[in-house]
């Protein structure tokens, strides 16, 4: 299998939309697809609005980094849920320390803070991930909702019908070798006076 992660929902992939994702035919006209699923699960998620759910009301926010995001605006308890979203594979316990931490670098940034809000405001902001931390451990995860973006499972024809973009044409599969002959494409290797072989088509 191949995949494909995007920020969009689909039934089926649509040639007329080539040349506008991220790829921007980078390697060529065609459909794009990631053999190793973390890789689609990158752009999925670097493309992607995280859209969160909780107890019913949506809960915006843009998190290209969620490890961080600045959202003061927010409640103690909008906060956790968003980190608790973001970060769905670590369990209610972790996630509450990574609050914390975000407390303690304000802490240890606090001149930069009190520079940025003032010294209520960077106080205020302590408070606000300290509280967020405590929260983070008591909301019901069962009542959050998220999803950012898609990810598509495919199943394409063996590497053995396709041309390796890596390796050079000597070095392609039987198959891929054969549609050179009858094109008659095949290069014809010279010795390159500098060192290594040279292929001229």
């Amino acid at each position: 299998p191949a995949f494909h992660g995007s920020p969009h929902q689909f039934e089926k992939f649509d040639l007329q939309k080539i040349g506008t994702g991220e790829g921007a035919k980078s390697f060529g006209f065609g459909l794009y697809f990631a053999g190793n699923k973390n890789i689609a699960k990158h752009y999925r998620g670097k493309l992607s609005d995280l859209k969160i759910i909780y107890e019913g009301r949506e809960i915006s926010s843009r998190l290209k980094n969620p490890d961080y995001p600045e959202h003061t605006e927010l409640t103690a308890t909008e906060k956790a849920v968003i980190y608790l979203a973001a970060n769905s594979d670590l369990s209610q316990s972790d996630v509450s320390d990574l609050l914390r931490d975000d407390a303690k670098h304000i802490k240890n940034n606090r001149a930069e803070y009190v520079d940025r809000h003032g010294e209520v405001g960077a106080q205020r902001e302590i408070d606000f991930f300290e509280e967020a931390a405590k929260v983070a451990k008591t909301i019901d995860r069962s009542k959050i909702k998220s999803s950012r973006g898609h990810l598509y499972t495919v199943d394409i024809p063996e590497d053995a019908d396709y041309l390796d973009w890596d390796k050079p044409i000597d070095k392609q599969s039987g198959k891929i070798l054969e549609i050179f002959h009858k094109a008659g494409l095949m290069p014809r290797v010279i010795k390159n006076p500098g060192g290594g072989d040279r292929f001229l088509v």
